[in-house]
Parts: C-alpha cells; sequence; structure tokens
C-alpha cells in the first residue's frame, strides 16, 4: 500500500521530519509521461511544500513531452534532433 509506506517516512526532497499527516506520497516519475502508478519504486514521501514545487515543475515537465511528442508527429525524427542541439 503506497499511502502505508509513504507515512512512515521523512520527506526525501528537504529531508526534514514531519507528522504523518504533513507527509505526502509522491510518484517520482509521473504517471502521465509513463511512470508506473502503484510501482513501490516510483513512490516517494514528500512534505506538502516540496509535493507543489515538485508538481508545479512535473507539469512543466508533462507539457513539454506532450509539445515534443506532437511535433515528431508531424515531423518524424523531430525529438531526435531536438535531443542534439540541447
Amino acid at each position: 500500500n503506497c499511502v502505508a509506506f509513504c507515512l512512515c517516512r521523512n520527506c526525501n526532497k528537504c529531508l526534514k521530519v514531519f507528522a504523518p499527516d504533513d507527509l505526502e506520497c509522491d510518484h517520482i516519475i509521473p504517471i502521465a509521461i509513463g511512470g508506473k502508478q502503484w510501482d513501490m519504486n516510483n513512490c516517494q514521501t514528500i512534505c506538502c511544500n516540496c509535493h507543489k514545487n515538485k508538481t508545479r515543475r512535473d507539469h512543466r515537465e508533462i507539457a513539454k513531452v506532450r509539445r515534443l511528442s506532437k511535433l515528431n508527429s508531424k515531423i518524424p525524427g523531430y525529438i531526435n534532433i531536438f535531443l542534439d542541439i540541447c
């Protein structure tokens, strides 16, 4: 159970100790970009503040992956060209 696994640990981002009610279970790799929902190796415990910040970054990354995927469907090989540039 992901919640039980998560609620017994410290924040994996800021490393501070929190009460269990102040911790949340987070998917390390967002499900929207291929992370496994029920894989315990894809779960981490983080505090509410760190989770909010990570979610904001995740949303930007998800949007980026979706844009690249859409461009790659229109221009085959686009992602490879993009990665070579970066």
